[in-house]
């Protein structure tokens, strides 16, 4: 036995340690991306909504009514 190395480093051992499962970066960033542009979509769809809402039911400005024009 003086001629045998024993190397654990050799890929076919068994006493290898597992490799973990690399986190995949690009899908992550993906993902924020599309979140960003979901919420960003929102507030846009929010601001639309709130400038329309104001002027259509604002009591304080008067509103022309059909017989003031015809007068």
């Amino acid at each position: 036995m003086a001629g045998f190395i024993v190397r654990l480093d050799y890929p076919s051992s068994p006493l290898k340690e597992a490799k973990l499962a690399k986190p995949n970066f690009q899908f992550e960033k993906r993902q924020k991306e599309l979140e960003k542009k979901k919420k960003k979509e929102e507030k846009k769809l929010r601001k639309l909504e709130k400038s329309e809402t104001p002027a259509a039911e604002n009591p304080d400005q008067p509103q022309p009514s059909d017989e003031t024009a015809q007068t």
